[in-house]
């Protein structure tokens, strides 16, 4: 019982540096070992399409984010309607449209 007991600040001080490492441990398997549900993978295999097929890959990818887009821009316009922020005004809110030049 004794030697435990003189034991004991050993333990105490070890137990700070093992915590740690568990920590550690415990966070590294938290960052990014999985693919995010967002990334699109197949982009990295983009190149090896034909261009025909890239160019329709990225016209579905732009139509995509067009509609993304204008969901956010509708969005913005609601909330622009609400009552502005003092020294603002609702003229503020508007977001401009943007249309990219359709590709050939």
């Amino acid at each position: 019982m004794e030697s435990i007991i003189g034991f004991l600040p050993y333990l105490l001080f070890l137990a700070c540096p093992a915590m740690m490492i568990a920590c550690y441990v415990g966070m590294r398997g938290m960052g990014g070992s999985t693919t995010p549900a967002a990334v699109d993978t197949s982009v990295t295999s983009l190149r090896d399409l034909p261009p025909a097929e890239q160019v329709a890959h990225l016209q579905a990818q732009l139509s995509r984010l067009q509609e993304e887009q204008a969901v956010i821009a509708t969005q913005i316009r609601d909330l622009g309607h609400m009552a502005p922020a003092s020294g603002s005004t609702a003229q503020d809110a508007r977001t401009p449209e943007i249309t990219l030049p359709a590709r050939a």
